[in-house]
């Protein structure tokens, strides 16, 4: 049995002729492509690419004013500490007046200062680890919803739930490996 229909020799130009496409095909295929990728950029590229620095701006501005409330909040402590060393002051006139009585309120003075001060700087360590945390999160969940609007766009059509829980778990994903 042959495994070919015809008989008809093996002839070059027709070897060559199925490697090489049409000229005009492949132009045509090429336009078509560099019409696609031009679309694509106008379409989806530059407003993903405004978007995220639009919201990297609005994340940054907010670590400025995070890092602002901590040089404040080291401000207060150490005008907290300039205050525990005027108490330290006021102790040891004390304790040179009346040593028993001195004692127990120059301790008594110190303690509370110190007391509020770890307060006043783990309150203040807090706030801004949780306003670095939520930009954080506002941040990713953006661009999240940038990723399934762009794939929506692009597609020209809505997504399933699937197809957008799948690209939900990408875009996660990415910004997991990202983040490392």
């Amino acid at each position: 049995m042959a495994l070919f229909l015809d008989d008809a020799p093996f002839d070059a130009g027709d070897f060559i002729g199925k490697l090489v496409p049409n000229l005009w095909s492949f132009l045509i295929n090429l336009l078509a492509l560099v019409v696609l990728f031009v679309a694509l950029y106008f379409i989806a590229y530059k407003p993903v690419k405004k978007f995220v620095k639009a919201r990297k701006d609005y994340i940054e501005g907010n670590i400025r004013s995070s890092e602002r409330g901590k040089e404040e909040v080291e401000k207060t402590l150490r005008k907290k500490d300039s205050i525990l060393a005027e108490a330290r002051e006021e102790g040891n006139k004390i304790i040179a007046s009346s040593k028993d009585d001195a004692s127990k309120r120059a301790a008594m003075i110190v303690g509370a200062a110190e007391k509020e001060a770890r307060s006043l700087k783990l309150e203040a360590e807090k706030d801004i680890a949780e306003a670095k945390k939520k930009a954080e999160g506002e941040m990713k969940e953006a661009i999240i919803v940038t990723a399934t609007a762009s794939a929506k766009k692009a597609l020209g059509r809505s997504l399933s739930e699937k197809e957008d829980a799948a690209i939900r778990e990408a875009v996660a994903e990415e910004l997991k490996h990202e983040e490392k």
